[in-house]
């Protein structure tokens, strides 16, 4: 099955012909804003038109670490939801500048976008970058994220994969006058990577690993009245490391705070029970620790 075809454009690219597109794209991502304050003058119109043709839309900021993730993706929220988020739409972060900052703190300030765009929306944002800039080790801590990467040298669906992904989602092959993408799917795999529907047993039950580093934060995303506890475990006996201490923040309208959270895997599995299961759509878990024993979580 041949991989989903797209484009991603900004003004660059002006007053873009979405309908000269109809029926040869299945997606297309758009620049919505840049760093803290810089609004992409065809956003609006680019938003609106790739809807029209009937396509999976997805709006994309371009990071500027030293403005801090916090002020970014409220920015950048702040402009999508104003011209329609609608379910389907894709979110990504543009990571390929450091601002001059260490690749530890530009790391720091994309786990803590996707944590927060997570956290407001309920979608797991894609991460956009090229290999090179990945290998610094400015995208440590994202690898739970979808990659889009950039790698015109390689044929269309066929990137190298830098660490610490394993896999992709997207793969810009081309970048000149217009850039080309394509998703690691059909069409048909598309719209349900666009439009996620847990079955009733993987809504039950979920599972995955936190991810590791000083700081590091994983967002999960919880669908409403699936769930009433979450459980850590890890195998720091195994390893010979401390235990795991956590941040875990619940969102069910407000946020409740756990922490310390200790998990100690010679102990067994620390458990939190949710306040209001029905209500609880996000958890967001810190690294209060060193960030090097593996800790598994479950949601069920």
């Amino acid at each position: 099955m041949a991989n989903a075809a797209g484009i991603d454009v900004s003004s660059y690219q002006g007053s873009f012909n979405w309908q000269a597109e109809k029926g040869a794209i299945s997606f297309g991502f758009m620049k919505a804003t840049e760093g803290s304050s810089i609004v992409d003058p065809q956003f609006a119109r680019n938003w609106q038109q790739a809807k029209s043709i009937g396509i999976v839309r997805g709006a994309y900021h371009f990071g500027h670490p030293k403005d801090g993730a916090a002020t970014d993706a409220s920015a950048f929220l702040a402009v999508v939801r104003a011209h329609g988020l609608e379910p389907g739409d894709l979110l990504a972060l543009d990571l390929e500048v450091s601002d001059g900052l260490a690749p530890a703190q530009v790391a720091a300030y994309g786990r803590n976008w996707c944590a927060d765009v997570a956290k407001a929306t309920g979608r797991t944002p894609i991460v956009y970058t090229f290999i090179s800039f990945a290998q610094q080790g400015n995208c440590a801590g994202l690898g739970g994220h979808p990659l889009w990467i950039a790698d015109p040298s390689s044929p269309a669906g066929r990137p190298t994969v830098p660490a610490p992904w394993t896999h992709w989602a997207f793969h810009q092959y081309a970048s000149s006058t217009l850039d080309k993408d394509v998703f690691n799917g059909g069409t048909a795999a598309l719209k349900k990577f666009a439009n996620p529907a847990p079955s009733p047993q993987e809504a039950e039950v979920q599972s995955g690993m936190l991810n590791n580093g000083t700081n590091a934060v994983t967002a999960i995303s919880v669908p409403g009245g699936s769930a009433k506890t979450i459980g850590f475990g890890c195998d720091n006996g195994l390893q010979r490391l401390s235990p795991a201490q956590l941040r875990v923040a619940v969102w069910d309208g407000t946020w409740t705070v756990h922490k310390p959270v200790v998990v100690d895997g010679t102990k067994g599995q620390t458990v939190i029970a949710f306040t209001k299961p029905a209500s609880t759509t996000v958890v967001s878990v810190q690294r209060l620790d060193a960030g090097e024993v593996n800790v598994g979580y479950q949601v069920s």
